[in-house]
């Protein structure tokens, strides 16, 4: 018994060393993230990431993020200045050393108003200033000029980055990527996509009230659809403050704000463009199945009687307000960003998570939006002088993450500190590996999304006239994307 005590004492220190690097490069896991359960014979059996070893000198690598004033927890999943004893900070304190320690570089962290990140990139590229090793512009500013204005390193061109190792998104790469080129991606590096990503939550205690059957078997089944959603919200709205109609005030069987309208439409199976044999996009907007997508988005927005959208009271916030209608138990369901669940772990709302309804049941997979109004998008700047640093430095990184960040956000955070359930981190899983991305939603091509995104926010009583719609943005979706094409192909 000794001798066991005294082997397993022996494994428990070498861990941090297996974990860490030895000469040949780095461990990590390319299944899931490292957890505590797993066993000295599991833990031995981490692929090893083959990169050399490299001293920096000291070299300050610098990243620029965009921010928005007020929100706060855009800020903190690239650098941290100590240890705090908050879980996500210390983990990006533990990831950043290791980096650091390994490659003799400080990692800092800058952020900047997204009204004027654009602008600041596009002068720093052209006056070639390499004080920033990577940017993280917002999403929607993407289709602002950042892609056409030859500001970013082709990622793929990088020295040492895999684009097949799990910490990258291998949706994103697929999606966005232009005539062979990808010039912006997501990774394990930061935590803000999956904040940004749309999923449903329902109200555990208004769901035993309406006697609703296991939501979770649901799933299960493959009966999550439209069609189901509608029939578990019948018959919910309720006049809460008696005066005869139903306001912000009352009780519905869901509430949403604007971003929900382009979360159905892609959760159904939609798409703005799609990409044709030599990866250039061409509209898809307008067909049949977009007609059908729509009809069913109505079903709900106006048929059911039982949608409330947030926008139709001209709220501050709408993120805030669907959290607030749910929290106070004024909704059974609720389409919201994930990063809602850092305000629901402190209440005491019981609550559920599910993914987006399908179409109907032959639809073969869910699809999950990530927000681009939220998400920071990894990019390289032309002018860094050293690419292959800047390559090692991230795939070395975005490698670290998996094994420290990740599983201090998804392990800790969100499926033992947000979620109330075993099923719900379950379905959390369902969510964040059915991650879509439409490259005519990115880009924004005739201004296409950005209407959808609005449609349903700026008309309360009835529903767009979508052929007339269509009708006017034809020309301008066209002529976004031969100009698109024109570009990205130059060169």
């Amino acid at each position: 018994m000794i001798k066991i005590i005294y082997l397993f004492l022996t494994v428990l220190l070498l861990i941090p060393v297996i974990i860490s690097c030895s000469d040949s490069g780095i461990a990590v896991d390319d299944e899931s993230a490292i957890t505590e359960t797993e066993t000295a014979e599991q833990m031995t059996e981490k692929p090893m990431l083959d990169l050399p070893q490299e001293d920096y000198e000291g070299y300050d690598f610098n990243f620029l993020h965009w921010t928005i004033a007020g929100w706060s927890y855009i800020e903190g999943d690239l650098a941290a200045e100590q240890e705090s004893g908050e879980t996500l900070n210390d983990a990006v304190y533990r990831r950043n050393s290791v980096i650091e320690d390994r490659y003799n570089i400080e990692i800092n962290a800058f952020y900047e108003s997204q009204d004027k990140i654009v602008n600041n990139i596009k002068n720093l590229v052209l006056s070639e200033d390499n004080t920033y090793s990577a940017f993280f512009p917002r999403g929607f500013e993407l289709s602002t000029g950042l892609f056409a204005s030859n500001s970013f390193f082709d990622l793929n061109t990088l020295p040492y980055i895999d684009f097949t190792m799990p910490w990258w998104d291998t949706n994103l790469a697929e999606g966005l990527s232009v005539n062979g080129r990808l010039y912006a991606m997501l990774s394990d590096i930061t935590i803000i996509d999956k904040r940004a990503t749309g999923a449903v939550l329902f109200n555990k205690s208004i769901a035993k009230d309406y006697n609703l059957p296991d939501l979770y078997e649901i799933i299960n089944e493959n009966n999550w659809t439209t069609e189901k959603l509608l029939s578990l919200i019948s018959g919910v709205a309720t006049d809460l403050d008696g005066d005869s109609q139903l306001t912000d005030k009352d009780l519905y069987g869901f509430v949403g704000q604007d971003s929900m309208t382009v979360a159905m439409y892609l959760g159904l199976g939609g798409n703005f463009a799609q990409k044709d044999e030599n990866d250039l996009p061409y509209p898809t907007f307008g067909g049949k199945r977009t007609f059908e997508i729509f009809d069913k988005i109505n079903k709900l927005v106006y048929d059911s009687g039982e949608y409330m959208h947030v926008d139709w009271y001209r709220v501050p916030n709408a993120v805030e307000a669907v959290h607030l209608a749910f929290s106070e138990e004024r909704a059974l369901f609720c389409w919201n960003l994930l990063q809602c669940l850092d305000m629901l772990r402190s209440e005491e709302t019981d609550f559920g998570v599910l993914p987006v309804p399908k179409f109907d049941e032959n639809q073969e997979d869910y699809k999950h939006m990530v927000s681009i109004h939220v998400t920071g998008f990894l990019t390289v700047p032309l002018c860094a002088d050293n690419p292959d640093r800047t390559g090692l430095v991230l795939e070395a990184l975005a490698a670290e993450s998996r094994n420290t960040l990740i599983p201090a956000y998804y392990d800790v955070m969100l499926t033992q500190k947000y979620v109330r359930d075993d099923n719900s981190a379950e379905m959390l899983d369902i969510v964040f590996s059915s991650r879509v991305y439409d490259i005519g939603d990115i880009f924004g091509f005739g201004g296409l999304g950005d209407t959808i995104l609005r449609i349903i926010s700026s008309n309360k009583d009835m529903p767009a006239d979508l052929a007339s719609l269509i009708a006017k943005k034809e020309n301008a979706i066209t002529k976004d994307i031969d100009k698109f094409i024109t570009q990205m192909t130059a060169g």
